[in-house]
Formats: structure tokens, C-alpha cells, sequence
């Protein structure tokens, strides 16, 4: 059911909902190419976690919702926001007032 939740809740844009502030976009890479480096990099160490590490299911820790989860449960986490971004993106160019130059 927990896996369910983040592949469905997390990518809905049904409602909206602010970042937490330590989520929120601070600049801190500097350029687009800083944060697509670093989007490109933190997925590459992701990728190695998932080679490197047997029994994904068998510890679980508490979660942002108060629920144990357990690591597999987390990398789902660490995907969702980005589809739930690109349907941001999607829905700012669909806007009749979105600059298409």
C-alpha cells in the first residue's frame, strides 16, 4: 500500500502543495547546467545504491509521514518528484500565456 501511495500521491497534481522551506529552490547550484549536473550525479550514486545493496525491503526506518518505511519504499520517494515536476512543466507551457519564444 506504502508503494502505491508514493507512485500515485507524490507525481498527483490534483492538488497543489508547497515544498517544505528545506525543499524549496534556494539557487544553490548556480546555473541550469549546476542543477543538471547534480540531478545527473545524485541519480548516478542512486543507481549505485540500488547494484550495491541486497534486501531493500528488510529495514525499515520512520518516514516523512510518521510510518515505517523501508529503503525501497525511499527510492521510490527520490523519484516521484521529478514526474510530479515534468507535469508542472507540462501544464506552464499548456498556458496560453506562456512565452513560446
Amino acid at each position: 500500500m506504502i508503494d502505491a501511495g508514493i507512485l500515485t500521491g507524490v507525481p498527483d497534481r490534483a492538488t497543489k502543495v508547497q515544498a517544505p522551506d528545506p525543499l524549496k529552490p534556494t539557487n544553490r547550484f548556480a546555473s541550469p547546467q549546476g542543477s543538471i549536473d547534480h540531478f545527473v550525479d545524485s541519480r548516478a550514486k542512486t543507481e549505485e545504491f540500488l547494484r550495491d545493496t541486497p534486501g531493500l525491503r528488510d529495514h525499515a526506518v520512520d518516514s516523512p509521514v510518521g510510518t515505517k518505511w523501508d529503503a525501497y519504499e525511499f527510492i521510490l520517494l527520490i523519484g516521484a518528484p521529478s514526474e510530479r515536476h515534468t507535469k508542472q512543466i507540462q501544464e506552464a507551457k499548456a498556458d496560453p500565456n506562456f512565452s513560446k519564444s
